[in-house]
């Protein structure tokens, strides 16, 4: 199942780019966006990679705003490379859905435009509570390039400690790299 979601929004945001016209500024109207993400953070004192999707769909209000929500599928796995003591816990990746609502200004009206996106919702599936994300980035005809700061508040997560299974509540930060395309509202 998680397979076939992660191949159909890749071939989603493959046939966006395949039928992307030449734009200038979104118009008022639908719009969407295929996007896909990777970074590094931590989970309390663990670090981790991160690697998600998003499919983003909603109304362009005015050429400046944007307001729609969101759904994701996020894969948050150890990094083995830094210095976890992976014995400690019980799992070495956690699947998560981010659902959204997501705000986001380009700022002037040109091919390319610098924006600023931020999301606030809820996570469920591995890691479950509330999601905040707060995006910068530019955006290149239909392909918008950004840099993510997100952060997961309020889950819980199994730690065991000599042999005793302690469950302990944390907070996820990470910093992600975003590709993303859109479609919709005519430019």
């Amino acid at each position: 199942m998680k397979k076939a979601s992660l191949i159909l929004m890749g071939m989603m945001v493959i046939s966006s780019v395949v039928f992307a016209q030449d734009i200038k500024y979104p118009n008022r109207g639908y719009r969407g966006f295929a996007e896909t993400s990777l970074g590094s953070g931590s989970i309390d004192e663990i670090s981790f990679f991160e690697f998600g999707i998003n499919t983003i769909h909603g109304y362009q209000i005015i050429p400046q705003l944007f307001v729609g929500g969101g759904i994701g599928a996020n894969v948050y796995g150890l990094d083995f490379a830094s210095d976890n003591n992976f014995e400690d816990y019980n799992n070495t990746e956690w699947d998560v859905i981010p659902v959204f609502l997501n705000i986001r200004g380009d700022f002037i009206k040109k091919k390319v435009s610098p924006f600023a996106d931020i999301r606030i919702g809820t996570s469920v599936g591995d890691i479950e509570g509330d999601y905040f994300a707060l995006s910068a980035g530019i955006r290149l005809k239909r392909v918008n390039l950004s840099l993510s700061y997100v952060s997961q508040e309020g889950y819980n997560y199994t730690q065991h400690v000599n042999r005793t299974n302690i469950v302990k509540t944390g907070s996820i930060d990470s910093i992600l790299l975003n590709v993303s395309i859109d479609w919709g509202a005519r430019y």
